[in-house]
C-alpha cells in the first residue's frame, strides 16, 4: 500500500489499521491518526508534521528519513522498531512506552518524554537539547494565539516512569546533557561501558564511512531495574 504526497493533509484516519503497510513519500501534515496501528509498517520519506498520533502503536516499524516534527505522539507504543535519520523536533511524547528501539542519527531536540518509559533505546548520534518551537499552522497564526510565537524548548525526561539501558556515543554524554544542554530528568542515571552478556564486539560500532563510534550505556542502579519484565508485560504485552 503506497500513499502519494499532498492529498492526505488534514485527513482523519483515527483508529486506522495500517499494519504491515508501506507508507512512502506521504504528506500527512496535520493528519488525524490517533489510536491507529502501524505494527510492522515501513515508513519512508514521509511527513507527519503536526500529525495527531496519540495512542498509536508503532511496534516493529522501520522508519527512515521521515518528519514527525511537532507531532503528537502521547501515549504511543514504540517497540522493537528501527528509526533512522528522522526528525522528531519538538514532538510531544508524553506517557509514551518506548522499548527496544533505535533512534540513531535522528533529531529529538525539544522532545517531551515526560512520564514515559524508555528501555533499551539507541540514542547514538542523535541531535538532542534546545530547540525553538514555532507553530506555523495557519489556524494558529490567524488567531494570533500565544502558541504562534516562537519559544525556546528543550528535550525533557522529567518524571519518566522508567528509564534504563540507553545507548549513547560519548563517555561524557550524561554530564554534557545535564550540565551543558540543561536537560532535566537524568539525575538518577549512571553510565557504564557494558551491560550483561553483550557480545565481544560490544563497545564500538562503525558508521557508514567506516569511522569508529564508541558506545556507552546509561543505566540506573535501583530497585526498578528488576521490574522491567513486569513493566514490559504490563505496557507491551508478553
Amino acid at each position: 500500500m503506497f500513499f502519494k504526497r499532498k492529498i492526505l493533509k488534514k485527513c482523519d484516519f483515527s483508529y486506522a489499521d495500517l499494519q504491515n503497510t508501506t507508507i512512502q513519500n506521504a504528506y500527512l501534515n496535520e493528519a488525524k491518526l490517533s489510536n491507529s496501528s502501524f505494527k510492522g509498517a515501513k515508513i519512508f520519506n514521509s511527513d507527519f508534521k503536526f500529525a495527531g498520533l496519540s495512542g498509536s502503536d508503532f511496534s516493529s516499524c522501520l522508519i527512515l528519513e521521515s518528519n514527525f516534527k511537532q507531532s503528537f505522539l502521547a501515549n504511543t507504543t514504540i517497540k522493537n522498531s528501527l528509526v533512522r535519520h528522522s526528525n522528531f523536533d519538538n514532538a510531544e511524547m508524553l506517557r509514551a512506552n518506548i522499548y527496544k528501539t533505535s533512534f540513531r542519527n535522528s533529531n529529538i531536540k525539544g522532545v517531551n518524554f515526560r512520564n514515559s518509559i524508555l528501555y533499551d533505546i539507541d540514542f547514538i548520534c542523535v541531535d538532542i537539547g534546545k530547540s525553538i518551537y514555532v507553530d506555523s499552522r495557519k489556524s494558529i497564526k490567524d488567531s494570533d494565539d500565544f502558541f504562534s510565537k516562537p519559544r525556546s524548548t528543550n528535550t525533557s525526561f522529567e518524571n519518566v516512569r522508567y528509564m534504563n539501558k540507553i545507548t549513547v556515543d560519548r563517555k561524557d554524554w550524561l554530564n554534557y546533557a545535564k550540565d551543558s544542554l540543561k536537560i532535566k530528568g537524568l539525575d538518577n542515571l549512571t553510565i557504564t561501558t557494558s551491560i550483561g552478556d553483550e557480545s565481544d564486539n560490544f563497545g564500538h560500532i562503525h558508521d557508514h564511512e567506516g569511522k569508529k563510534i564508541e558506545m556507552f550505556i546509561l543505566s540506573v542502579e535501583d530497585s526498578l531495574d528488576n521490574k522491567i519484565n513486569d513493566l514490559s508485560k504490563g505496557f507491551f504485552g508478553n
